[in-house]
């Protein structure tokens, strides 16, 4: 299994199985998905404009739905919150 591990990993179908499993969480719990990517893109353009007050505002807005973000040197990625 390690082996076939690695190399699904290396393909990137783990974290596409990661994404389908939160984005059919996310409708479960009635969170539209294409919102929470347009609030990520607007944070992104607050902080670039370095709007730093109104980047926090949407990072609390998305948590109060639920919605974690981690900011990676690719980009931001968002989790559920349990």
């Amino acid at each position: 299994w390690g082996a076939a591990f690695a190399a699904a990993a290396r393909m990137g179908l783990l974290r596409w199985a990661d994404q389908l499993a939160r984005d059919r969480l996310a409708s479960e719990r009635g969170l539209d998905i294409s919102w929470v990517q347009a609030q990520i893109e607007e944070r992104l353009a607050a902080k670039n404009e370095r709007d730093f007050a109104k980047a926090d505002s949407l990072r609390e807005a998305l948590s109060r739905q639920g919605v974690e973000l981690l900011d990676k040197r690719t980009g931001t990625v968002w989790r559920l919150s349990d």
